[in-house]
């Protein structure tokens, strides 16, 4: 990510843009490695400055993709490994109120808890090395020289599975809190180490040794190791998401998701000027809500499981609102222009789709003989 950070350094001092070190992390993080969706991200966060001369701050970059805030995630993180379930749902729960979406809630922890890993096994030399810098380093030492190994690559393990139930779940906020709440019951068990200890220490209680196998069961060592051979679960695999090929397509989205106000602000501010799978620019008209934009993007995230470039181009005139278009579309009917002629004055209030018309029972037999 440091190459790609300071890649996008780059672009933002030719372009004259002053951009927060913070906020150019998080772009790469969403990026996922990609130039090309960083350079989209970047460009979609410049485009939404209200004044040209301002600069993109880290905040304003965390709001466009709907990220957690950091220091939220080492609160919830603390939260969960001390046992805190309480504390860590009410933690997550205002992460998402404030637009962070469940799976990068979780994706902020496993990367939390791989720096607290690196600290505890290279030492606190390593706190600097996150995506954060020295930002995290304080308080990744503190962490991780409060809790063992052994409970780090637990709390990885299950928030591994935690986020892949939550990509895959049709409640994402649902699965999100079960993988929280797995996590911060875990904190109260033993490590297998201390149970090993446990175990052994109590040995004495233990006179009767275990039942032999059955004969032909294939006893033995071998059989043995193979009893305590770890076995692999296979995680749930997200299902892919919808295909969105025209601008259509993402307002029946809208719908289908039940988000009937994002439906109606789409067909009634929205003037498309290009559309292509992952890119949307477009003009606004000047009653759209300002969170327009950035809750269009964290809704295309949710629902395609893809970061969605939406650029908001001022200069542009673009084609009319669906709505407009769907009204001089009705207009220009002749039995419309008629009903006009007829009653001059008149408005068009709403524009609904007739009900298609039950079709009616085919005759009988008999009916017809008659």
């Amino acid at each position: 990510p440091e190459a790609l950070i300071a890649h996008l350094e780059g672009v933002a001092a030719k372009e004259n843009v002053a951009v927060e070190r913070d906020g150019l992390a998080m772009i790469a993080r969403a990026a996922e490695g990609s130039v090309r969706d960083a350079l989209s991200i970047l460009d979609q966060a410049i485009i939404q400055r209200i004044d040209s001369g301002d600069a993109v701050t880290a905040e304003a970059v965390r709001a466009m993709l709907g990220l957690a805030d950091r220091t939220r995630g080492w609160d919830l993180l603390e939260a969960a490994l001390g046992g805190k379930a309480k504390e860590a749902l009410e933690i997550f729960r205002d992460q998402y109120d404030a637009g962070a979406e469940p799976a990068v809630a979780l994706r902020d922890l496993l990367q939390l808890t791989h720096l607290l890993t690196r600290v505890k096994a290279a030492g606190p030399e390593a706190a600097a090395h996150g995506a954060a810098g020295e930002a995290d380093a304080a308080r990744a030492r503190a962490m991780a020289g409060a809790l063992p190994m052994n409970a780090l690559t637990r709390a990885w393990s299950l928030l591994m599975k935690g986020l892949a139930e939550t990509l895959a779940a049709p409640d994402p906020v649902a699965a999100g809190e079960i993988a929280l709440i797995r996590l911060a019951f875990a904190a109260d068990l033993p490590t297998p180490d201390e149970a090993l200890k446990m175990l052994k220490g109590e040995a004495g209680s233990f006179p009767t040794p275990p039942p032999a196998r059955p004969q032909g069961s294939g006893g033995g060592p071998s059989a043995a190791l193979a009893d305590r051979a770890p076995r692999a679960v296979s995680a749930p695999v997200a299902a892919p998401g919808p295909r969105l090929e025209a601008f259509t397509d993402v307002v029946r989205l809208a719908e289908t998701k039940r988000d009937l106000r994002l439906k109606v602000e789409l067909e009634s501010y929205v003037h498309l000027i290009a559309f292509e799978p992952g890119r949307i620019e477009m003009r606004l008209d000047e009653r759209a809500p300002a969170d327009l934009a950035p809750r269009l993007v964290q809704r295309l995230k949710e629902w395609t499981g893809r970061i969605w470039a939406v650029s908001v181009n001022s200069q542009a005139e673009g084609r009319d609102t669906l709505r407009d278009a769907r009204t001089a579309e009705v207009i220009a009917h002749p039995l419309v222009k008629k009903a006009f002629e007829v009653f001059p004055g008149a408005e068009i209030l709403v524009i609904r789709d007739p009900k298609p018309e039950a079709a009616e029972p085919a005759p009988d037999d008999d009916m017809e003989k008659e």
